[in-house]
């Protein structure tokens, strides 16, 4: 019997020590989901809200694209951000995850019934950003009363892209976001 259970200790020694080892390190840190202060403020038919905390509280908002156009190439996630950060005295900064590198050199266009508004990227960045002046300015203003915005961009590689966002629940996660920061 002795030489069994010994025998049987030995066999599963390394996977045991394996599910001890992690069972610490989860007691230790938490899961990964955990860490970050994540609070849900709401759906808001197409756009999220929410606030965390990342060097002072953040609230934030955002949306999937409704229609992408690529030509067929493969990109990564595609979002539409709102953010405040109250810390630095920031509202309203509106930037664009764009699912690849942007070519910075290139027109980057928002396009919300006959307004259009510039964006600018950086090398080597996958987002594409509104200068504040522009955001507070009117950007903001016509999102609240659109019903569709378009972003258009080129990748580094030359690939135009051309992305559709539904504007509808904008004000409301706006609202979300200006009550909780």
């Amino acid at each position: 019997m002795q030489d069994t259970l010994a025998n049987l200790l030995d066999r599963f020694r390394r996977p045991l020590f394996l599910l001890a080892a992690f069972c610490l390190a989860i007691g230790l840190f938490g899961p990964p989901a955990l860490a970050q202060s994540d609070t849900p403020l709401g759906t808001f038919t197409d756009w999220r809200a929410h606030s965390y905390v990342e060097n002072g509280k953040v609230c934030n908002m955002w949306s999937r694209p409704t229609k992408h156009e690529e030509q067929g190439r493969p990109r990564g996630e595609i979002y539409a951000f709102v953010t405040h950060r109250p810390g630095i005295n920031t509202r309203a900064e509106v930037s664009f995850q764009m699912g690849y590198t942007v070519d910075p050199s290139k027109p980057i266009t928002i396009t919300i019934g006959s307004r259009k508004f510039e964006g600018y990227s950086e090398d080597g960045r996958q987002a594409v950003f509104v200068a504040q002046d522009v955001a507070e300015n009117g950007l903001i203003n016509a999102m609240r009363r659109g019903a569709r915005m378009t972003v258009q961009a080129v990748s580094q590689r030359g690939t135009p892209t051309k992305d559709t966002y539904s504007l509808s629940g904008f004000t409301a996660a706006l609202r979300a976001i200006d009550a909780a920061c």
